[in-house]
Parts: structure tokens; C-alpha cells; sequence
């Protein structure tokens, strides 16, 4: 069986043909989508350069983002076995292949790859997460995404899988991916690592206000998706305490900035729909917290 790798890619020229050239020879790829989100920086040209048969170019004519970018690549991929890289990114010799093994013979719903930091330039890889050494149900793996990262999504993903979560999926515009990925775990029953690596570049960007309330508003759409799922209450708390710090860090640069203004009675009370959680003693700060938040909340109510 093959996997088709997709790929969503915007301006990426500088990068993109060593995202490509790092898929060479691995044979476990039958097809390498892209869904070109409108550049406008010649990573058409660089891409149309490379000569790998498997690659098929999508064109679209506007900006989706990279999310429903993928998505389109998706759409157009023809395997049942899907492999998410980013036209920034790259992967280690085989990785796919390495990852294809394993998810055979542990007959896993993902298979995920090996997570390395580097650089601007590609350089300078540091491990940043290990994929579970056996594997763990597609709840445990979600749980550990919360309050912070212990598990990522890149890796061979059961096309099945990838669409039951989308298909409770809406998207914003921000930070969607972070959302998808929980919704893609819980849709799981086996989740598992392999040896194969996956490099990831790390591009600062701006935390203009858009990406804040955007990531905000995702924050509170995982800790609400993994409180209806009833995950661990530990994870949820740990979860629900990082979504507070987020939520009054806005609320303290409101009074100077009028999309937070416009935002915060929405999101104060999006977050006040959710369940309440127990607390703990080194909670208590956050514990009045919320109730500030509760109070904007029923303001907006």
C-alpha cells in the first residue's frame, strides 16, 4: 500500500524544494500533493523545477491558510493513508517509509514521526517531541496535547480517521490547526511512533492581535471539545488554567486595543459555557480569576 503525502504551501520558495527533495527515494510515497494557496513568490516555478513524477500541483487562486489548504490537497490525494509536511519543513531519509512499518505492524490509526526543531536555514536539529515508544488510544494521546505538548500529529494518518474529525470541524482562520489536531487524535483508536524523522522550522512570527484572539479562541474550543470528550480532569485543569492566563493577558491590553475590546465579552463567555472544573490550592489566583470572567460573561448574556 502507498501513502500521499499533502502538502499546503504559500510563498515558501525559499524552502520547498528541500521539503521535496527530502521525500526523494522514499517508496513508500506514491504521490506528493500540493495545494498552492496563490503565491505570488515563484514557488510555483521552483516547484515545477522538480523532477519527481509523484508530485501534482494543485493551483488555487486565493489564500486559504493552511489548514483548509491541506484540506484541498486532501481532497485531491488518492491513497487511504494521508502524510502531512509543510512546504517549510522536511523530513529525515525513509521517514516515511520507516513510519508506513510501524503502523503495519502495530496496526495503528497514526504513525508518527520522530519531532526535530531547527533553524531558519535547516540546521541545529533539536529533539522537541518523541512519539509514544508504544502505542496509546487516540483519548490518551489527545490528553497529552494538553496544558502543554507531549505529542504531536505529523506522522501517516488513516485518511478515514483525518475525515471523521474534519467533518465535526469549523474552521476560523487561526491557529485551526491546533483544534484539528485534537479532533484527529480523539477520532483515533491506536496511535504509535516510528523512528522516521520529521524537521521542523522554526519561523517566529509576529503575535499580532488576529493570531492572539485567534489562538485564544482556539484554546477555548480544545479545552470545550476535550471537556465534552471526557478526558482526564488533571489534563482539563492543567488546560483550563493555560486558557485563563491567555484570557487575562487580553483582558489587561483591552482597554488599548479595540479588536480585543470587540472580542472579549465573546470569547469570556465561550469560555464561561464550558463545564466547570475542579481546583486546587495553587489555584486560587486563577479560581477569582474567573470569576471576573464569569462577570463579562454574563455581561455579554
Amino acid at each position: 500500500m502507498s501513502v500521499s503525502v499533502v502538502m499546503p504551501n504559500y510563498n515558501n520558495a525559499r524552502f520547498i524544494e528541500h521539503c521535496l527533495r527530502s521525500l526523494a527515494g522514499d517508496t513508500a510515497i506514491s504521490e506528493i500533493v500540493i495545494y498552492d494557496n496563490g503565491s505570488t513568490d515563484g514557488s510555483i516555478a521552483v516547484i515545477e523545477k522538480v523532477s519527481d513524477p509523484r508530485v501534482r500541483l494543485v493551483r488555487g487562486t486565493h489564500n486559504l491558510g493552511a489548514t483548509l489548504g491541506r484540506h484541498a490537497a486532501i481532497e485531491h490525494s488518492t491513497n487511504d493513508h494521508i502524510c502531512f509536511v509543510d512546504g517549510d519543513d522536511f523530513l529525515g531519509p525513509q521517514a516515511v517509509s520507516q513510519a508506513w512499518a510501524q503502523m503495519e505492524r502495530e496496526q495503528l490509526d497514526i504513525s508518527l514521526f520522530r519531532m526535530f526543531n531547527v533553524n531558519r536555514d535547516g540546521d541545529d536539529p533539536t529533539l522537541f517531541l518523541a512519539p509514544p515508544l508504544n502505542p496509546i488510544d487516540g483519548r490518551t494521546a489527545c490528553e497529552m496535547t494538553l496544558g502543554s505538548w507531549r505529542i504531536h500529529i505529523w506522522g501517516i494518518i488513516r485518511k478515514s480517521i483525518y475525515e471523521k474529525a474534519f467533518a465535526g470541524f469549523t474552521p476560523h482562520g487561526y491557529s485551526d490547526d491546533e483544534y484539528l489536531t485534537r479532533l484527529i487524535l480523539l477520532s483515533a483508536n491506536r496511535v504509535g511512533g516510528s523512528h522516521g524523522d520529521m524537521f521542523y522550522r522554526v519561523i517566529p512570527k509576529e503575535a499580532t492581535p488576529q493570531r492572539v484572539v485567534g489562538g485564544l479562541r482556539t484554546a477555548i474550543r480544545v479545552l470545550k471539545a476535550a471537556s465534552d470528550a471526557g478526558l482526564n480532569v488533571e489534563a482539563l485543569r492543567q488546560q483550563r488554567n493555560n486558557t485563563l492566563r491567555y484570557l487575562l493577558g487580553m483582558t489587561r491590553r483591552a482597554p488599548g486595543n479595540a479588536l480585543y475590546r470587540e472580542q472579549l465579552a465573546d470569547l469570556a463567555k465561550a469560555y464561561a459555557d464550558i463545564r466547570p472544573l475542579p481546583w486546587k490550592t495553587a489555584d486560587l489566583p486563577l479560581r477569582l480569576a474567573e470569576t471576573a470572567v464569569r462577570a463579562v460573561a454574563r455581561l455579554k448574556a
